[in-house]
């Protein structure tokens, strides 16, 4: 057994590896993260929310039940956060995104000595205020949690310079992007097709997906995401049901979504703010361009990974400029199957992780 062991903060993983329920990106991310630390040799611990698996190994990664008191955790909190650091003796703990538990967490790893990396999930982890965090006082712990967490992973260089401005920092802070496994791309068939997938909520925009497609009835597309906003869902759903070119999926699993990927010939983000999005990753692990109303570090424009837009008018000139031109699309394929390996390669953004720590 390994004598190097990694907390990987964040329940659903267990999920993830057995094909159940519906996952968001973060998940996903931590378990690419939990299995390159295991390819280098650390034992892996993750959360599970069922009492049942508690100490069930799955994929070699090992879950373990964190006890959660709805109304008293912001009190017992960090009292269980410690205890259980304590009784597994983690030397690394990696977090993700905006939660208040990063106060706890904080605390806990200080008074034992243990690392803690806090992994940004989203440009709003660092906006004050625009936090995704219901309650304004789990708000100011987890901006207290973040201002005392001394390593810190940006997904782009917005992100970066945010965490510096912060007052009283005292952070190190690197960029990695998100990661994703290197695999040897087929040379499918895609149709003109074009995918979205992303949750249901204002800030994603749905709405302009829908209206590419009715403003561009020659070409197919497609909908995927789950309901946060059950309200915008529903109707999305029945306008989607009322245009032939478009398929509305709904929710579904990591595995089926990462699946349609290489079905399709373009990735639609509409999002007014992100990370890194884990979809790009899946449309680029699949050789697939992004046309995108978000660059993080403006890295689509400047590596030739996809267009960029501001309106719903230049981002229908945008899909028919890359479908309308074969020659113009294989340079965006020959460039994303050159980017995405050096920028995106799990080993060598967990080895930039190491070296940070042990500075």
């Amino acid at each position: 057994m390994s004598s190097k062991k990694v907390v990987i903060w964040t329940s659903g993983i267990d999920n993830l590896i057995n094909g159940e329920g519906l996952v968001g990106g973060l998940t996903v991310q931590m378990m690419h993260w939990a299995n390159t630390f295991l390819k280098n040799d650390w034992e892996v611990i993750s959360l599970t929310n069922n009492k049942t698996k508690n100490g069930l190994v799955l994929s070699n990664i090992i879950f373990k039940y964190l006890r959660k008191n709805a109304y008293l955790n912001i009190v017992f909190e960090p009292f269980i956060i410690f205890y259980f650091l304590y009784k597994n003796k983690p030397e690394l703990l990696i977090s993700r995104g905006a939660s208040r538990t990063q106060f706890a967490l904080m605390l806990a790893t200080k008074t034992l000595g243990v690392k803690l990396v806090l992994m940004l999930a989203s440009d709003t982890d660092v906006l004050k205020g625009k936090e995704l965090i219901r309650h304004p006082w789990d708000r100011i712990l987890f901006r207290l949690g973040l201002r005392n967490t001394k390593y810190i992973i940006a997904q782009n260089s917005k992100q970066e310079d945010l965490v510096r401005s912060l007052r009283g920092n005292k952070n190190k802070v690197i960029v990695i992007p998100n990661v994703w496994p290197v695999k040897e791309i087929a040379n499918t068939y895609k149709s003109n097709s074009i995918l979205w997938v992303s949750n249901f909520r204002e800030l994603k925009r749905p709405n302009w997906f829908l209206e590419l497609a009715k403003e561009l009835p020659e070409y197919n597309f497609a909908m995927v995401g789950k309901s946060l906003d059950n309200k915008l869902f529903e109707q999305c759903k029945e306008r989607a049901l009322k245009l032939p070119n478009v398929r509305f999926l709904g929710g579904l699993s990591f595995v089926e979504t990462d699946g349609l990927f290489s079905q399709h010939k373009l990735f639609v983000c509409t999002s007014e703010i992100e990370g890194f999005p884990n979809t790009f990753l899946q449309a680029w692990a699949n050789q697939v361009p992004v046309i995108t109303s978000f660059d993080p570090s403006d890295v689509v424009e400047n590596e030739n990974l996809g267009i960029t837009f501001e309106t719903i008018e230049e981002a229908r000139l945008a899909i028919q400029t890359i479908l309308g031109d074969k020659a113009k699309y294989a340079d965006m394929q020959n460039a994303i199957k050159k980017y995405f390996k050096t920028a995106h390669h799990s080993q060598k953004q967990y080895e930039r992780l190491i070296g940070m720590t042990q500075e």
